[in-house]
């Protein structure tokens, strides 16, 4: 059944220099609320990207109402490329993945040895899920997807916060592939939240960022959140980066000899 691959395989996915914290702005109040073209311009010019990025941390995650449980990450990326991403408990690999933008190559350890070499349609149709290179490498960075919308969106401020919202003509509503919404801080430009809807398949994916870090001219997040919802179950990713480097070339081993593995199929 889905939920069962969908519990072998969404953990990999999505955990999918010295530095100073920046002061969260909790309270912080809009003062003139900017036009649309202001405040994309503003958030552009602070959406600053590095080439590299190696970064070593903790994740917690937990299914549905289960106990949470903690591994070790390790995610390396050539930002537009390529992104990597090792997953062990007492440093004994569980997991590892590789991931460009047309296809995904995963290996998983426990509790069988499988494999997944592929497509990200397939791996979408065989999970109930929306996934893509780009929300996948935007989870890593702090990124929003704004840069990815294919929509015309709108811009309100709320809460004292920016809410850009993606928007479509009434009649076009039922042909939707997403609805997308994100929320900005109006002091520093950075996002605090994104959420995506599919209502194709009825999946939703939520993600919140917390304790931004300079590092040099780069704003990296070191607290992420990732809540992702199908028909079937929650999943919950708490991830905590605690050091990150950046704009240094990386190797991305991987091995494809799955001799000793099976593939990962709809039906488990």
């Amino acid at each position: 059944m889905r939920i069962n691959l969908l519990n072998k395989i969404i953990l990999g996915l999505f955990v999918c220099a010295s530095c100073t914290t920046i002061k969260n702005v909790d309270q912080a109040k809009i003062g003139k609320v900017m036009n649309g073209n202001e405040l994309l311009d503003s958030i552009k010019a602070n959406d600053l990207k590095p080439e590299w990025f190696k970064i070593r941390g903790n994740a917690v995650f937990s299914l549905s109402d289960e106990e949470a449980q903690e591994v070790d990450i390790n995610i390396k990326s050539k930002v537009d490329s390529l992104v990597w991403v090792n997953i062990s408990k007492f440093k004994k690999k569980i997991f590892r993945t590789l991931i460009s933008k047309d296809s995904v190559k995963m290996t998983l350890e426990y509790p069988d040895k499988k494999f997944y070499a592929g497509s990200f349609q397939h791996l979408n149709n065989i999970t109930d899920l929306s996934l893509s290179y780009e929300i996948i490498e935007n989870l890593i960075i702090g990124g929003s997807y704004l840069n990815h919308l294919n929509q015309k969106v709108k811009i309100q401020a709320i809460n004292n916060e920016y809410l850009i919202t993606t928007r479509s003509k009434r009649k076009a509503k039922k042909n939707l592939t997403y609805i997308y919404q994100s929320w900005w801080n109006p002091i520093t430009f950075r996002c605090n939240r994104v959420n995506i809807l599919f209502p194709d398949n009825d999946s939703e994916i939520n993600i919140s960022y917390d304790n931004w870090k300079n590092y040099n001219i780069y704003k990296i997040p070191s607290n992420i959140e990732l809540l992702i919802k199908n028909k079937q179950v929650d999943y919950l990713i708490k991830l905590e980066l605690k050091n990150i480097k950046l704009n240094q070339p990386q190797k991305f081993s991987f091995n494809m000899k799955f001799n000793d593995y099976s593939p990962l199929a709809e039906d488990e």
